[in-house]
């Protein structure tokens, strides 16, 4: 069509001068929007939300329209516009086109109702002759759904209380089950059926000729009806139509019903699935809009149940028999039981009829409203296939009269009607005489039979439900017009009547039936969902008995809408016992569930647990085991994803979900509302909501959550999972053992050859490498080298051979690239056999990469050659985003490209991608027109896809794949929906190993115990899931592994032999000590007593005694007594035993000193001072332990643990100076006299450490104080909040977390960094405040800034946490409304894997905007930065938001320019007077009590204290002393002043509130109770201004003012080497003049001598800035300090060094042997040359060679630096230079040396002034063109690079 349009617009003979346009839509293959967009392209798509004064008649908005592709659509489509064909050039009036309609049955009356159903179903067989019009279509079959309408109608007429003296009319139009006629019939309905031949001038506005329409039986007729009569307003009251769809009161505003929606019919099946214990079903159902809603509502609620769909397939009754065979074969190849059908009765005909051929019986049929209780349906089924049935149908119903009145039909009585006497034609199986359609002999009707004595579809009333609904739906509408009409005796006629105010009316009906049943309509227009669930029962006439076994009502509480009554059931196959349909029966206590890989979750097998874990948990609530009579409800949100939310909801579960607007009186103690909490997926949301819920002792239970962390029970008590911790994870991958059992096999093949390497063996060393690509590296080079440890250096040469020859594998491409790179440079070859990708071809890269496996490069020019075959040429394309999937599908559409195969899209996918990328890539797929789709995945890739498109249902897709997993037999068995079938594609030829197939299946456990790896693998070969739980630590599991028993107690006990043993040889120390002193003490008297000190000999003995005795105290069981005896016993007696030496030993030495004359020491160490030192030492170690049993006494211990690894967190000292700019407020505050006079504010900080849940806890510890509670009190637990206010936090994720948790405590939270815009929701976070601006203002501004540069093609890049979604949510929203599009934006987290961060460097380098806007944490902009250095991503224009563009350490790290010119917002510059000196007067000795300040000084000094516990290594030692001003680093640098200032803005913005609620003048009111709501209250109304005349106050939301200014991060580049540069140049012209002129001694030493400094200096200047850019943008490293060792200082010493070794080789050539005049006879005969002589012929060489050797060195250096960013970069004109100044001097030596005389010398000249010009037009002339003739090029946003792309 647009190749048409546009040859036509292309034409200069049709049409000229005008252009044709088209709007074209996509009807999505439906009747009912293919109805709904053609009156869009008649109408235009214009909302008119109010009645208008304007005149109705437009022209049409298209003048023609072109489709559709199907009889059916166009049918519809062509009723509806046919009145808009009017010719442009008449005056628009009304015309009807084609013969009136007339209606089947009809009756005039004072109010006219419509009416349509479907009196037949199918058109009669005739034969037109095309001679003259066809006669109108024929149809057959009965109309008691038209004769309950007729029955209401009459019932409502001959009532005298309802609408009395108005009668009601009808035409009732037969639709033959035709969406096109039910179309068309309706517009009759609506705009009258009179003939119009020609126009006519009356107004085309008049009454609709009926006020409601009753019927629409099917769902689809319905959606195109109501889409069609919608905009008229007439209601449209179905009695039948049920798809859920059509509650949409956008799309159908006048449809409601009087049937309830599928919605609650899908549910309700899925609930009686679950109720049976059905958990494998499959599913089958009519392919339209009733099947396939109602289907996707069961799938998706029987998923949050646990049922497991093994197949779903769709049919309809016009499938040909090969798809319906396709479907039985389905049924055939299932081993499930139960089928679950959402099937018309039509479409279940088909199906049984082909089962039944089949002979397919016993399985458990669900069914539908739509046939479960439709009698033909259970007549037809011969073979009893349906026998057993259960399933929903409408409740039964009783009208009085109605069944008399629908059987009371005569012919004669209404001859006039030929439908009647049609109706008894085929009632009877007669003819009447007189009747057109007599034919055949067939006998002749009397009129007089009796309907009663027939069995039939008329005669049976088992649809007596659904007349009931018609009969409804037409009281629904009488009620509405007795309201309308102010009916009482009579009704007000003088009402003008329109469908709308009746629909209106009707839509807020409420009455009863005769019948007693109520009748009203929701908002979507549906009844209240009350179903009956109907068994079928065989009888023994075999007729099926419907029989009601329960009911299910949707309007009760979820635990009471399903009840089924204790009725005997029967199943398939008249059996009495429940069906099982299960793929796994229950695993039994002791065992655990074990997925089976590529199934769904009901299949599974059951292993026994390991020891220490059991399982005794089965299907609870079916269970007459477990918790017998009682039932588990849940209640299940949804986190989103969000920390913030699942802290909120787990609130919300523990708390009930009330909302309580004020203070109340009531007891705040409540029971939980839940008992237990299942899940979260993630570790850190659990690590969160476990803190929160903690103090309440709800048991939180995960699935997924395995950080090992959460083992701590001190900090997450109430924590469980289901899942191992990341301790104990295992690393087997079946797949890539079975390679590493194929290399195996084969060197156990070779070994065992006698021809291949005989009498040598092959070994090996396997290492897992466990996906990781830095693995891969480490293991690799492990092989390389060995893997012994050295721990100092070796004297041993470090060049050995390689420990390996060669390293078979790796399995993936981006791994072998990262492999062959590093082991490249050792030779090692290196061998694949599945990485396939093109690039490992490049030998200057992988020189020693090899492959089994062919290059990419050939398959995927064999795909697109593929492709072509076919003539597929317009296709999608999906791939894996790594090198594998990259670069296939690069090759490919460039080869397609070349063959004229254009690509639709082409979208990349990984395994882990968050959910709304997959749900992205499945929309790009639904809107996509091309039925091909080429897919370079990997199995594992693959599996995923297939997984999303079977929840999408999305089939009829002709696949093309690669060979990673088009022969994968996993991929296949998965695809249980037939998503791939008929796939094609290419794959590596089959092949046959003799013998490895069994060496490989030949894998005991037990037969390689030893190996830890096979063990392993044998577990994970038969597991996927563990569901086994872990004892507690005090528990071990018993024999059985269905419960844990309580562990013995393990302690040094007497009973045992080491405890008696120690005991007797303590008593024994003691009895011997004891004799010691007995005899002692006889020999008291004697020299050897006295000699030896007897006192403290003594006392020695009785402190030995009690050493002895104490040991007794370690044996036993321990108890808290116990524990602090034994030790502190142990110390005390120890110390007095060691003092009595001490003493013993110092009397000897004094004695022995003592013997100079004169002397009198002992005098100072007589007796009573050794007593006295005794007595002190001993008291030293009683305060010692008097202080330990105060602080921290020892307690009994349960150790469960030897030693583990453990993980140590520590936390960094970031968040320090915003501490100190709360203490400068507080401290400022106190001092003041005016704001709080005799008052004082204290604080109390705790350091967060970055962490969301650590914020959540100390907020707590906060909120409640920090005592420990371990047994409950009978105190109140109402106490006043520990504190009134918190400052803080610094990020918006644990802002929104902190604010969640104590929102209901009223404590005001005030953060001076949380930007993010979410938090000025005050419904969620009502306490929270901020002194920095939400960043919904900041996001407009920076897109009001992309904008005001001319930017529209930018790209984005955000922090992928609450700030930076948020903030570029409103930034992307702003921007798009400004007329700014969005190449890319991607979210990004500083520990986002490499793959990840790789993806975003490809897509950057991919795009063409070259302006970057980044909503950035400064934290993630500096890994970013890191990552885009290396790979060189300059010459982009940044944007930055507050987060990152004022930073002075992102700027610092900066090495390579990236950010050069950057442009953003940041907060207004501040200075608080004294906040500077106060943040900079820090000293550890001055709070040395505080452990923080002291570890602060050390981080900040690089230093330690003596007493420092984390005194580690040789590093210097603190003085204490050190002076902060002398030190740069972040903590002395004051660019975040604003910042602080915001805390300081903050801390007083609480102090004028309390200012304000104490009253304060020139004292405080004390009397006042504080509370943080009314403080919260204060602080949102106070206005004032700081000391430096800033205002502040809280808006609404509790934000300030937003004020940003705009901050450009622009360097210098050092100009001095340019001017340095410029004057040796210039030196080097004019020496060249030195060498002209009559040669004297002077000239000779001075043209030399000259010429090689000034050219030194010459090349070391521009040597100089070759390192300074090679330097600039090589510092990749975060935190290089590379540039300090080369700043401006150092290069001008760099260019004085080099020259002064020109300077000192001159000096010494002077001085040596220094050139002199000489007179050269030689070379002429006839003249004299005279000139220099050289003198030192290797002085001048080395004058030159000096030059050459820098000159050599400037060139390499420049030429690495080539490719660095254009316009910054000068190193591609250094390198030029170097180039013309190496070539010259180069061939300058042989010209020199051939050169006679005076050419010699003007050889040497030319080569001056030769390389000299080339270093002045190289380096200067390219910036004199912009400064002089391109002015406008002369800015630093084009000097940085950041300038308009190159045109090449």
């Amino acid at each position: 069509m647009l190749f048409a349009i546009e040859e036509i617009n292309n034409s200069t003979d049709l049409l000229p001068g005008i252009s044709l346009g088209y709007k074209i839509y996509d009807a999505c293959a439906s009747i009912a929007r293919a109805v709904r967009v053609t009156l869009a392209l008649a109408n235009g798509n214009e909302m008119v939300s109010t009645l208008s004064e304007a005149t109705c008649t437009r022209p049409a908005q298209v003048q023609a329209i072109l489709g559709e592709s199907f009889s059916s659509p166009c049918m519809a489509m062509a009723t509806v516009i046919g009145p808009f064909h009017v010719p442009l050039a008449e005056v628009p009036v009304c015309r009807l086109r084609g013969d009136p309609d007339n209606p089947e049955l009809s009756k005039n009356g004072d109010i006219m109702l419509g009416g349509i159903f479907s009196f037949h179903n199918k058109w009669k067989d005739k034969q037109d002759i095309y001679m003259q019009k066809p006669l109108p279509l024929q149809c057959t079959r009965g109309f008691q759904f038209a004769q309950a309408m007729l029955f209401a109608i009459e019932e409502i007429n001959n009532s005298t209380d309802l609408l009395p003296g108005i009668s009601l009319g009808y035409n009732i139009y037969d639709v033959c089950a035709s969406i096109a006629r039910g179309v068309r019939v309706t517009l009759a309905l609506a705009n009258g059926n009179e003939v119009v031949s020609t126009p006519s001038e009356a107004a085309c506005a008049r009454p609709a000729q009926v006020q409601a329409i009753i019927g629409g039986t099917f769902s689809s007729p319905c959606m195109a009806i109501s889409t069609v009569i919608g905009p008229f307003h007439i209601p449209l009251i179905s009695h039948y139509a049920t798809c859920a769809c059509l509650s949409d009161k956008t799309k159908y505003p006048s449809f409601l019903r009087t049937i309830p929606s599928d919605y609650y019919q899908s549910s309700a099946l899925a609930q009686l699935v679950k109720y049976f214990g059905w958990t494998w079903v499959g599913a089958i159902r009519t392919n339209d809009d009733y099947g396939n809603n109602g289907m996707a509502t069961f799938i998706e609620t029987a998923q949050k149940l646990g049922i497991c769909l093994e197949y779903s397939v769709s049919v309809f009754r016009t499938d040909p028999p090969d798809k319906i065979q396709k479907i039985v074969d389905i049924i055939k190849a299932s081993t499930s039981k139960v089928i679950v059908t959402f099937l018309s009765p039509t479409d279940l005909y088909v199906i049984v009829h082909e089962l039944s051929n089949h002979n397919l019986t016993g399985y458990q049929w669900v069914g539908t409203e739509g046939w479960i209780f439709d009698f033909q349906t259970a007549a037809m089924d011969r073979h009893h296939v349906l026998d057993g049935a259960i399933g929903l149908s409408i409740p039964k119903a009783h009208v009085s009269g109605m069944r008399e009145f629908m059987l009371d039909v005569k012919p004669f009585y209404s001859s006039s009607n030929e439908l009647f006497t049609e109706f008894w034609e085929t009632l009877f199986s007669c003819k009447f005489k007189q009747s057109m359609s007599s034919a055949g002999n067939e006998r002749e009707c009397t009129g007089h039979e009796d309907v009663t004595q027939v069995q039939n579809s008329f005669t049976d009333m088992s649809l007596m439900p659904i007349f009931y609904n018609v009969y409804k739906g037409v009281y629904a509408v009488a009620h509405a017009l007795h309201n309308i009409l102010s009916c009482n005796k009579t009704c007000d006629s003088n009402v003008q009547l329109d469908p709308f105010m009746i629909l209106q009316h009707i839509r807020k009906i409420k009455f009863k039936t005769k019948e007693g049943d109520e009748v009203y309509f929701n908002e979507n227009g549906d009844p209240a969902a009350k179903y009956e669930i109907i068994n079928w029962q065989p009888t023994e006439n075999g007729i099926v008995d419907f029989v009601t076994v329960g009911l299910y009502d949707a309007s009760l509480p979820a635990d009471k809408q399903l009840n089924l009554q204790d009725k005997s059931l029967f199943w398939t196959q008249n059996s009495q016992q429940v069906p099982v349909s299960v793929c796994s029966e229950k695993c039994p206590p002791g065992t655990r569930k074990v997925l089976q890989k590529g199934k769904p979750v009901c299949c599974y097998d059951c292993l026994r647990c390991a020891e220490g874990e059991i399982s005794n948990i089965t299907e609870i609530n079916n269970s007459t085991d477990l918790l017998p009579g009682i039932s588990l409800g849940y209640k299940i949100y949804d986190v989103c994803g969000s920390i913030a939310r699942g802290v909120k909801v787990a609130l919300a579960l523990a708390n009930g979900n009330e909302m309580i607007a004020v203070p109340s009186e009531a007891s705040c103690t409540i029971p939980a509302q839940v008992q237990a909490i299942m899940g979260e997926s993630s570790s850190s949301p659990s690590m969160a909501i476990a803190t929160v819920v903690g103090p309440f002792h709800i048991p939180m239970i995960s699935h997924f959550a395995t950080c090992a962390c959460l083992s701590d029970k001190t900090k997450y008590p109430s924590f469980l999972r289901t899942i191992p911790s990341d301790y104990y994870q295992s690393r087997a991958l079946a797949q890539e053992f079975q390679f590493a059992q194929a290399m195996l096999f084969a060197i156990e093949e070779i070994n065992n050859s006698t021809d291949l390497l005989p009498g040598i063996s092959l070994g090996y060393k396997i290492y897992d490498i466990c996906g990781s690509i830095a693995r891969g590296v480490r293991v690799t080079l492990a092989l390389a080298n060995g893997n012994e440890m050295e721990f100092e250096p070796s004297a041993a040469p470090c060049t050995r051979s390689a420990q390996v020859q060669v390293i078979m594998g790796e399995t993936s491409s981006s791994p072998s690239m990262a492999i062959a790179t590093v082991i490249g440079p050792f030779y090692i070859p290196m061998i694949s056999h599945f990485a396939t990708c093109a690039c490992l071809s490049d030998k200057t890269k992988y020189p020693s990469f090899l492959r089994t496996i062919p290059s990419d490069y050939y398959q995927s020019r064999a795909l697109a050659q593929l492709v072509k075959h076919f003539g597929w040429t317009w296709v999608g394309a999906i791939r894996t985003n790594d090198d594998y999937g990259n670069n296939g599908m690069a090759i490919f559409i460039e080869t397609a490209q070349q063959l004229g195969i254009c690509i639709e899209y082409s979208v990349a996918v990984f395994r882990t991608d968050p959910p709304d990328k997959r749900r992205k890539i499945i929309d790009i797929i639904k809107a996509s027109t091309s039925k091909v789709i080429v897919a370079f995945l990997s199995h594992l890739d693959m599996d995923m896809v297939i997984h999303e498109l079977s929840h999408h249902n999305m089939t009829g897709y002709q696949w093309v794949g690669s060979e990673s997993w088009i022969v994968d037999s996993q991929t296949a068995a998965m695809d249980k929906h037939r998503i791939l079938d008929g796939a094609i594609g290419l794959s590596i030829p089959k092949a046959h190993v003799s013998g490895m197939r069994e060496f490989m299946l030949d894998v005991k456990p037990l037969n390689s115990s030893s190996q830890e790896l096979f063990t392993e693998f044998w577990e994970a070969l038969f597991s996927y899931s563990i569901t086994c739980v872990r004892c507690d630590p005090e528990f071990w599991s018993n024999e059985r592994r269905d419960a844990c028993v309580k562990k013995e107690a393990e302690f040094l006990s007497y009973e045992e032999i080491m405890g008696a043993l120690l005991t007797a040889a303590s008593l024994f120390g003691t009895c011997m000590t004891a004799v010691v002193a007995l005899i002692f003490f006889r020999y008291r008297q004697t020299p050897v007593v006295k000699a030896n000190n007897s006192e403290l000999s003594f006392l020695l003995l009785f402190s030995l005694t009690l050493c002895f005795l104490c040991s007794l105290t370690f044996i036993g069981r321990p108890s808290e007594w116990s524990c602090m005896l034994r030790h502190t016993a142990f110390g005390i007696t120890f110390v007095l035993c060691i003092s009595c030496v001490l003493g013993k030993t110092i009397v000897v030495l004094m004695a022995f000193r003592a013997t100079l004359p004169g002397s009198d020491v002992m005098k100072w160490f007589g007796p009573a001072q050794q007593k006295l030192s005794v007595v002190g030492f001993t008291l030293v170690q009683v305060i010692i332990c008097i202080l330990w049993l105060a602080i921290s006494p020892p307690f009994p211990f349960k150790n469960f643990k030897e030693s583990k690894d453990k993980i140590i967190l520590e936390c960094a000292l970031g968040g320090f100076q915003f501490a100190q700019a709360m203490l400068f407020a507080i401290e400022e505050i106190n001092n003041n006299t005016d704001l709080l006079p005799g008052m004082s504010l204290g604080y109390k900080m705790y350091d967060a450490c970055g962490s969301i849940a650590r914020g959540v806890r100390v907020a707590l510890a906060l909120a409640n104080g920090n005592e420990d509670v371990s047994a409950p009190t009978e105190a109140p637990c109402t106490k006043p909040a520990q504190v009134q206010a918190i400052m803080g936090e610094t990020s918006s994720s644990p802002c929104m977390a902190i604010s969640t948790v104590i929102g209901p405590f009223h404590i005001p939270l005030i953060s001076h960094f949380a930007t993010c815009a979410c938090l000025s929701d005050k419904t969620k976070y009502a306490s929270f405040l901020r002194t920095i601006p939400s960043d919904y203002y900041q996001s407009r501004a920076l897109a009001q800034l992309v904008k005001h540069f001319g930017w529209t093609w930018v790209g984005a890049i955000r922090t992928n946490d609450d700030y930076g979604n948020n903030g570029m949510a409103t930034f992307i929203e702003t921007a798009q409304q400004l007329g700014i599009c969005l190449e890319y934006s991607v979210p990004f987290f500083r520990t986002d894997p490499p793959d990840k961060i790789q993806k975003i460097v490809d897509i950057i380098k991919a795009s063409t905007s070259k302006v970057i806007v980044a909503f950035l944490s400064h934290m993630d902009m500096d890994v970013l930065i890191h990552v885009l250095s290396n790979h060189n991503l300059s010459g982009y224009q940044w944007v930055g938001s507050e987060g990152w563009i004022f930073d002075s350490q992102t700027a610092a790290m900066d090495r390579h320019h990236v950010l050069d010119g950057a442009i953003g917002l940041s907060i207004p510059k501040a200075h608080v007077s004294g906040m500077r000196e106060f943040m900079l007067d820090v000293k550890p000795l001055n709070t040395s009590s505080n452990e923080m300040f002291t570890e602060f000084w050390e981080t900040l000094f690089s230093c330690k204290f003596k007493q420092s516990m984390s005194s580690a290594g040789n590093e210097r030692e603190c003085t204490g002393h050190e002076d902060v001003n002398q030190v740069q680093n972040s903590f002395t640098d004051m660019s975040l002043m604003p910042i602080f200032y915001n805390v300081y803005k903050g801390v007083y913005a609480v102090a004028h509130a309390l200012h304000n609620i104490l009253s304060c003048n020139k004292t405080c009111d004390n009397n006042v109770q504080l509370d943080p709501f009314t403080i919260l209250q204060h602080i949102r109304k106070i206005q004032f201004k700081t000391k430096e005349g800033d205002e502040v106050y809280f808006n609404e939301n509790g934000d300030p003012a937003a004020k940003y200014r705009q901050t450009p991060i622009v360097r210098a580049n050092n100009s001095e080497l340019s001017f340095l540069l410029l004057f040796s140049l210039t030196l080097c012209f004019l020496c060249s003049l030195t060498f002209i002129g009559r040669p004297s001694e002077w000239s000779c030493m001075l043209r030399h001598t000259a010429f090689g400094i000034t050219f030194v200096l010459c090349i070391s200047c521009v040597l100089g800035k070759t390192i300074v850019v090679l330097m600039a943008f090589r510092a990749t490293l975060p935190g290089s300090d590379v540039m300090k060792w080369f700043g401006p200082a150092q290069q001008k010493l760099s260019v004085l060094g080099f020259t002064l070794v020109q300077v000192i080789i001159c000096i010494l050539w002077l001085t040596i042997s220094p050139p002199f005049p000489f007179k050269n006879f030689k070379e002429f005969k006839d003249k004299i040359i005279i000139e220099c002589a050289l003198g030192s012929a290797i002085g001048f060489w080395a004058v030159l060679g000096y030059i050459g050797l820098l000159a050599m060195l400037c060139f390499v250096l420049a030429f690495l630096a080539r490719k660095l960013p254009d316009n910054f970069n000068e190193a591609k004109f250094i390198t030029f230079s170097m180039l013309i100044f190496c070539a010259v001097w180069i061939t300058f030596i042989p010209a020199y040396v051939s050169s006679p005389g005076k050419f010699s010398v003007a050889v040497e000249i030319f080569a001056i002034l030769a390389s000299s010009f080339g270093l002045l037009i190289c380096i200067f002339i390219p910036k004199c063109y912009i400064i002089l003739l391109k002015p406008e090029k002369n800015t630093k946003k084009n000097m940085m690079g950041k300038g308009a792309p190159k045109s090449f």
